[in-house]
């Protein structure tokens, strides 16, 4: 009978230690996921704050000034402002008498060899400045 209780508390082991294995390996896929989902999510808002900085360049080509507020770009220089992605807003203010601008959103993963990137405080930023 000792015999029967060793193999099965070796049994047990190996099932709790498969346990464990199973349980880090889900965590670091969950891990691995979300960190890519942040990435396609940061991809997509500097995709869209590239659309916004080329309707802003094209009012400026018609008005010789950058609009007050994004507001007066839709519907005549872009179809609709991008909506939010995770509830980031576009953060955008002209500057210099409506001459220059500066539009940014923030990001979820930090890329800080991405050129275009600042770090104010606590937060990550994509930073597009007027191309004019």
């Amino acid at each position: 009978m000792k015999r029967k209780t060793i193999s099965n508390n070796k049994t047990s082991e190996i099932f709790l230690f498969s346990i464990f294995t199973v349980i880090i390996g889900l965590v670091i896929t969950a891990a691995i996921m979300r960190h890519n989902f942040q990435n396609k999510n940061d991809l997509k808002k500097i995709e869209e704050l590239t659309k916004i900085q080329n309707s802003l360049e094209n009012y400026f080509d018609n008005e010789n000034a950058y609009p007050a507020s994004l507001n007066l770009l839709a519907p005549k220089y872009i179809a609709a402002i991008p909506p939010k992605i995770n509830d980031d807003d576009w953060i955008y203010s002209s500057l210099y008498k409506d001459q220059s601008y500066i539009l940014k959103v923030i990001m979820q993963v930090s890329t800080e060899q991405e050129p275009n990137i600042i770090k104010e405080e606590d937060k990550t930023y994509y930073v597009l400045y007027a191309k004019k």
